[in-house]
């Protein structure tokens, strides 16, 4: 309960009891409302806070059950080798890349677990003009701010370029 002034009147307001405002989902937290990512190497920083587990989603990315994801589609501009990761998160994520047919094409929780590493990262051989689905989600349900990064280099180019891209970008977020 409280008191409000408007137009020089004072109004009191009451709450109903049990009762909240309602919750503002992510706007990619269903699958079919996926955002579209650049087709550049490139990082995005989304909230995953309210977002939920649709009928439909992964029952569990990387081992872990899923319980708050969100969606991403990036379509491949050559044949690549990609690499996603959540390096720059501001909490422990699970990432899982499919095809838009549901095939699992890479799934990670913790880059190094040992070394405290608890950001995602799988890297793969990517399909000029292939769609692909990437999901996140947190460890055993947890939210945040999420930094999701895609880079590629041409086949063949190595991943130790690929990495060393994400790396700088890792760094340029936490700054």
């Amino acid at each position: 309960t409280g008191t409000i002034s408007i137009g020089g009147q004072s109004h009191t307001v009451t709450q109903a009891a049990g009762s909240a405002p309602p919750a503002t989902r992510p706007a990619n937290d269903n699958r079919a409302a996926a955002e579209v990512l650049p087709t550049a190497n490139s990082t995005i920083f989304r909230s995953t806070f309210n977002a939920t587990r649709e009928s439909g989603d992964p029952a569990r990315i990387a081992g872990n059950s899923t319980a708050a994801t969100v969606w991403w589609t990036w379509t491949a501009p050559a044949s690549v080798r990609a690499t996603i990761s959540t390096i720059g998160s501001g909490f422990d994520t699970v990432l899982g890349v499919y095809t838009a047919a549901s095939v699992s094409i890479a799934e990670n929780d913790d880059i190094d677990y040992s070394a405290d590493m608890k950001s995602s990262q799988v890297s793969f051989d990517a399909v000029a003009g292939q769609q692909y689905m990437i999901v996140v989600d947190g460890f055993l349900g947890g939210t945040g701010t999420v930094a999701l990064s895609v880079g590629f280099v041409p086949r063949g180019a190595g991943a130790s370029s690929t990495n060393a891209r994400l790396a700088n970008i890792a760094t340029r977020a936490q700054v």
